[in-house]
């Protein structure tokens, strides 16, 4: 009983402690609550003092205007500044303009007081955390904002905004309010208030304004500049119109009838001719202008705009676009665009967006310099550039042969040829599309696209839907940033992202300065291989083979590298080329993306507009040189130095036989034969610098690209049988005989198995049929020179032998069959033997991981340990930049003489400068197979 009593009065005091405590928190919460309104209190307070009467709207009046120069400051190119503004009534304003303002900006403004509360909230959320306000004005808060307050994205400016928007609807009626507001808000084009967008833009009063052109109105004052009728972006103005169109709908204002109506109507807006130059420069100039500081600011702060634009090289540029618009127009096309940077800096000097600005039929306020366009061509540089960090050269083989890439994509050349085993060299200077195509596939899409973004071209980010066909222009790029990246082959490799203003001061302060430093370059692709690109985009020679040596792409003694581009049914035309000092590059089209019409190609097109600017421009100019790229060396496979594998024989013309060089025989001429397969029967795809695939057929490409080699291999020999200048080609190498008897009772030798040239197992049975009108008397096997078994009569038809455990890697086998009147047959069939699957072991002791280094501590020996049963036949010590994308070699061993017990070293000759580095070795054995040891991060001080 006790014992309950106590538990009662324990019971009781917990409930009254907790009873306490919850009542000390409630106390404490609500001090705070009420320090943090009364301090939030004071904040507006103090934020608000001082604050612009309201009944000051619509005396505003424009103090400067704002002039763009070039980068001289002596040549004005525009001037904003004549401000076009009428005050009207509400009710001398069509309803289909008040909605559709309404419905555009701010559809609770007949529910709310002035203030969009969620919209504060979240505004004031996204500025705590850092970021800039989003979101949120009522037009009654845009009125403020656009009449008496700076439209800087600040919190306290928010406040003032807010203080100051329910101080307004106290004193005005939602109609005044929003007559002040159309009255007041810049439409663009130097038009405030509807009446003035009215007259500017359709020619008409604002009253008479159409539901249709209501809602086109009403869709240019969230970025006046960027969504003009007059711009780049009139899709985007349609769309947007559309969506007001919608909205509208929704909100039951108009019917969907109306709004279909007002969609399909035809919108003729008052042609616009205004005192300018570069006027597609100017433009793209006051859009970033506006993004940055404002449209109010820009267009009444009496900016004075310092630009990079160089104006004797627009002068220029004006002046070749207008004088081969001829030419153009015979070729099927309407328009042309051009565009130079100094790839030193990343200066736009000139941009022509269109043929003439002020040309309808052409669409010519469009700036095509910034709109998505197919590439075509002009992107293969940077397809190969990928492929060549990878490991690949430009001497690498590849077989220009029909082929299908899978999906029924079997793209064509432009000849309609096949010019069988080519170069990348020769392929990438003659713009053949089977190898470039081939070349991406080896490259990887996702690094192709990822080293052009680093280079400048952003809008490829999306390499799942280019596939292979991104190469022949599957992705599109604008060319403003096309002409910026290949500035970074002329570069070799740093890039200096495009730039169009240097300087921006107003009237009290300077708000952007560039005039003062040198731009920064980033280091985004090595130097050898942006050097590798020009040597091939400069060789004039190279590209003859499809452009003929006096073509547009060459500018006599002077050294220059340039790239056209077609796209499909010849829609686009682009010409892009560089100097040291100097990238431009030149597109032709429609810009409703019709085709051209045949034999249109970019070095009809495009070309004769880049050489002709690339003249003029260098004029008078010193004349400069590429740094050569250094030689490439250390390659194990003889399909990356450009070679073939070969057998030499004798051509008998008349017998159409093949003679051994030692067959005793007075016949034949001497003659080269080539062993003809697909590259990725010799390297592995992601790692050609290593051993050779051991299982090649595996590659999801192997089949596909072996098929089109065979069939070219085949039409090839059959056309030049009888012709003893040109070579033949086997899959293998080719069969030689050696006979002095009738070729038609020579035994006839096929390899029946194994029917693949990969074998992983070991021991391998070869079984051989032989076929012959005579008796045989032997059947000997010959493994790279070495007979290693053979036969008697018993087996002379069909043969067999079995390869030892100890024959690995690449072997040739020959099968003669000899007759008793001693008549040869011969077959031939490479293999490569792996029975080993295991990868070698490998350790790098130094420099070791975590280590500090000096550029004094250079030459540094770098070591390594690598052991395998089957023996080490390549350590491959590299090193890349912790933030880099590319790697490095350090250098190779091939020797396969260790220092010491499995040791191998390598010696670093030259730091590679400051920074943070990852060091590893990458090891292959005898058989193929190959392991990475652990990445050491080093920092070099």
């Amino acid at each position: 009983m006790a014992k309950r009593r106590f538990a009662r009065r324990t019971n009781r005091r917990v409930l009254k402690l907790k009873q306490q405590l919850r009542q000390k928190w409630l106390r404490y919460l609500l001090i705070g609550t009420g320090a943090l309104f009364l301090s939030g209190a004071t904040t507006v307070l103090w934020w608000s003092r001082d604050l612009p009467n309201p009944n000051d709207l619509g005396t505003r009046q424009v103090t400067e205007s704002t002039k763009i120069y070039d980068r001289t400051g002596e040549h004005l190119l525009y001037e904003i500044g004549d401000i076009h503004r009428t005050v009207v009534p509400l009710d001398s304003i069509s309803r289909f303009v008040r909605q559709a303002t309404v419905s555009a900006e701010d559809d609770q403004f007949y529910e709310h007081r002035g203030l969009d509360l969620k919209g504060i909230l979240r505004a004031i959320f996204v500025n705590l955390r850092g970021g800039s306000l989003q979101g949120g004005s009522t037009i009654t808060q845009q009125l403020i904002k656009n009449s008496i307050l700076t439209p800087e994205r600040t919190l306290q400016r928010k406040v003032k905004e807010a203080v100051l928007a329910l101080e307004l609807e106290q004193r005005f009626s939602k109609d005044e309010i929003l007559a002040m507001y159309l009255n007041q808000i810049p439409y663009g084009s130097q038009a405030y208030g509807i009446e003035a967008a009215a007259q500017s833009f359709f020619g008409i009063a604002a009253t008479d304004l159409s539901l249709g052109q209501s809602a086109i109105i009403a869709a240019l004052p969230k970025a006046p500049t960027y969504y003009s009728p007059y711009g780049s972006h009139y899709e985007d103005l349609k769309r947007r119109q559309e969506n007001i169109l919608s909205r509208m709908v929704k909100l039951n204002m108009v019917s969907q009838a109306q709004a279909d109506e007002a969609s399909q109507q035809e919108l003729n807006f008052v042609q616009r001719r205004e005192s300018i130059r570069a006027p597609h420069f100017v433009f793209y100039v006051k859009e970033l202008l506006d993004a940055e500081f404002g449209e109010r600011i820009v267009e009444q702060g009496g900016l004075t705009i310092i630009t990079t634009l160089d104006a004797e090289l627009q002068n220029i540029a004006e002046e070749v676009l207008r004088e081969q618009e001829a030419s153009i127009n015979s070729l099927g096309g309407s328009n042309a665009a051009l565009v130079a940077i100094d790839p030193k800096t990343g200066d736009i000097l000139a941009m022509v967006g269109s043929i003439d600005y002020f040309n309808e039929d052409i669409d010519g306020n469009v700036n095509v310099a910034i709109r998505h366009r197919s590439p075509g061509s002009s992107i293969k540089p940077f397809i190969y550039a990928a492929a060549w960090q990878r490991g690949y050269t430009p001497q690498t083989i590849l077989v220009d042969a029909e082929t299908d890439f899978g999906q029924g994509y079997q793209p064509k050349n432009y000849d309609l040829s096949q010019h069988g085993p080519v170069t990348m060299r020769q392929a990438l200077a003659s713009s053949l599309n089977i190898p470039a195509v081939k070349t991406l596939y080896l490259a990887g899409v996702k690094s192709a696209t990822d080293l052009a973004r680093s280079m400048g071209m952003e809008s490829l980010d999306d390499p799942d839907r280019y596939g292979l066909s991104l190469v022949l222009g599957g992705g599109e790029v604008r060319l403003v940033d096309e002409v910026s990246a290949y500035g970074v082959f002329a570069q070799d490799g740093l890039r200096y992202p495009h730039r169009a203003i240097l300087k921006v001061d107003n009237p009290e302060e300077s708000l952007l300065d560039f005039t003062e430093e040198a731009p920064e370059g980033d280091q985004v692709l090595d130097p050898q291989i942006a050097r590798l690109i020009t040597d091939v985009l400069s060789d004039n020679a190279a590209r003859s083979l499809t452009f003929g040596a006096s073509s547009s792409l060459q500018l006599g003694q002077r050294p220059v590298a340039a790239k056209t581009g077609t796209t499909q049914e010849f829609r686009d035309g682009w010409t892009m080329g560089y100097t040291p000092s100097l990238t431009a590059g030149a597109w032709v089209g429609n810009n409703d993306n019709t085709p051209m019409g045949k034999n249109s190609p970019g070095a009809r097109t495009a070309a004769p507009i880049w050489n002709a600017f690339m003249r003029r421009a260098l004029a008078g100019t010193p004349i400069e040189s590429f740094v050569s790229p250094a030689p490439v060396k250390n390659l194990r496979h003889a399909v990356l130095r450009g070679e073939i594998p070969e057998i030499k024989g004798k051509w008998d013309r008349e017998a159409g036989l093949i003679y051994s060089n030692d067959c005793p025989v007075d016949r034949g001429e001497p003659k080269t034969f080539k062993e003809l397969h697909n590259l990725l029967f010799y390297v592995r795809r992601l790692n050609p610098l290593g051993a050779s695939p051991a299982n090649a057929e595996a590659d999801p490409q192997f089949d596909r690209w072996e098929t089109g080699v065979a069939a070219w291999r085949d039409k090839h020999n059959e056309k030049t049988k009888d012709n003893p200048e040109e070579p033949r080609y086997g899959a293998s190498l080719p069969e030689l005989t050696c006979t002095i008897g009738d070729s038609e009772d020579l035994p006839i030798v096929k390899i029946t198995d194994p029917n693949t040239t990969i074998l992983r197992n070991s021991p391998v049975t070869v079984t051989a049929q032989v076929e012959s009108s005579k008796p045989v008397r032997q059947v000997r096997f010959i493994l790279d020179g070495e007979e290693i078994g053979s036969f008697g009569p018993a087996d002379s038809y069909q043969a067999s032998f079995s390869f030892a455990p100890s024959f690995s890697g690449r072997k040739t086998l020959i099968i003669i069959a000899t007759t008793e009147e001693s008549l040869t047959g011969r077959a031939h069939r490479t293999f490569i033997i792996n029975p080993d699957d295991s990868p070698p072991a490998v350790t790098l002791h130094t420099p070791q991981n975590g280590q500090a280094l000096q550029a004094t501590s250079f030459p540094l020996t770098v070591k390594v340990t690598a052991s395998d049963p089957s023996g080490v036949e390549l350590v491959d010590v590299l090193y890349r930049r912790t933030e880099a994308t590319s790697t490095s070699r350090i250098g190779q061993t091939n020797t396969l003489v260790p220092t010491a017990a499995n040791r191998y070293e390598v010696e670093w000759s030259d730091s590679p400068g400051p920074g943070s580095y990852q060091v590893y070795a990458v090891v292959y054995d005898t058989t193929g197979n190959f392991s990475e040891s652990a990445r050491h991060q080093i920092t070099i001080e």
